[in-house]
């Protein structure tokens, strides 16, 4: 996914975490601070792409307001926001694929404005981007959406140089300007956004310039956390981006002593439902009768809270997408297993209907 392949992982460095000194909310978040840490030791490096993609897609309007504030998309149902496929049409059978990372398409219904397709493309490193490729993209979903009102908008991580157009010239005629909407984020300043009521701005907060200072780092982190907790009700949507929240920005034992100090009611938050996930994960393993069998059970508990996020990530894709889904459909999903879960959300990028979703198998 995205404009070109990343043969490497970009991870964050997380800092250790000592066992003492430390409230049972400590405990609960060193734990899985501890296993994100082993997956970005090799097993499961962070997928910027698909961290950036499941924010667009949870929070598509809020997306478009804050990569693209230039077109004034509004936040209100007045317009209607949906994924379109990733995968360009190829012209030929034998032309290779070219996959998209998230293209949009926003509908006006009551027709004030024609459709308008807003493709958002994440690149890491500014160095690996490669506007050739990004044209290539634009010009087959022109082709496929047919229509010529797109814009592109690409999200870059890191700081660097940025190209801003792609030109096509000889010595005295232009042939192309193709250009396209750069957001660095590494180079926007977190203190701008820390009051924002634009949830994937104080998100993404954490992915900006700050002091490295302690009290400024665990400042941007309680801003990140009190916008999750009070922008977004869902508690699975609040657990799944709180691992959003860790992936770029993690604290130390004693950043998170002073956070507890400075953010006590965020504390209790998310201790309350960081509780709900681990709570039947515990009473498994005491039936097992031993303190190894409590480290499963909170180990189950914890991917059963990963299962319910992809869940509700499936379920918000496929009613983007086909509009609210009947209780068959959603308890299907309620039944269904991550492989099943996994398979559903990439076949419903190419699917017509929500039929073909659950019969291409």
């Amino acid at each position: 996914m995205g404009i070109h392949h990343k043969p490497e992982s970009h991870q964050v460095r997380r800092s250790r975490h000592g066992p003492r000194g430390r409230s049972a909310l400590g405990r609960q978040l060193a734990r899985k601070r501890a296993s994100s840490r082993r997956r970005a030791q090799g097993r499961q490096p962070i997928s910027h792409d698909q961290n950036f993609k499941n924010l667009i897609l949870d929070f598509p309007r809020q997306a478009l307001a804050f990569f693209l504030p230039q077109e004034r998309i509004p936040l209100d149902d007045s317009v209607v926001v949906r994924p379109i496929r990733q995968e360009a049409s190829k012209l030929r059978f034998w032309h290779r694929n070219l996959i998209m990372d998230t293209p949009l398409r926003v509908e006006w219904p009551d027709g004030e404005r024609e459709p308008l397709i807003v493709l958002l493309e994440e690149d890491t490193v500014t160095s690996r981007f490669d506007p050739l490729r990004l044209h290539e993209y634009l010009a087959r979903l022109m082709r496929q959406e047919k229509t010529q009102r797109v814009v592109v908008v690409v999200i870059f991580l890191r700081r660097g140089k940025i190209e801003r157009a792609l030109v096509a010239a000889g010595d005295h005629t232009q042939t192309l300007k193709f250009t396209w909407v750069p957001c660095e984020l590494a180079g926007m300043q977190a203190a701008d956004f820390a009051g924002s009521s634009n949830i994937v701005a104080r998100l993404v907060s954490v992915c900006m310039q700050y002091p490295s200072d302690r009290a400024s780092r665990v400042r941007v982190y309680g801003q990140a956390v009190q916008g999750l907790l009070t922008l977004v009700a869902a508690p699975d949507l609040q657990r799944k981006y709180l691992d959003f929240i860790e992936d770029y920005l993690t604290l130390d034992a004693s950043e998170w002593h002073l956070y507890e100090q400075l953010y006590p009611t965020e504390n209790r938050k998310m201790g309350a439902f960081m509780q709900r996930w681990l709570e039947k994960g515990r009473q498994e393993g005491i039936l097992l009768g031993t303190e190894r069998g409590i480290e499963i059970g909170e180990a189950r508990g914890e991917e059963r809270g990963r299962l319910s996020g992809l869940r509700d990530t499936v379920a918000r894709q496929l009613t983007l997408r086909f509009g609210p889904l009947d209780a068959a459909t959603q308890q299907k999903l309620e039944q269904a297993s991550p492989e099943q879960l996994d398979h559903w959300a990439e076949a419903l990028l190419t699917a017509g209907t929500l039929e073909e979703v659950f019969r291409l198998q």
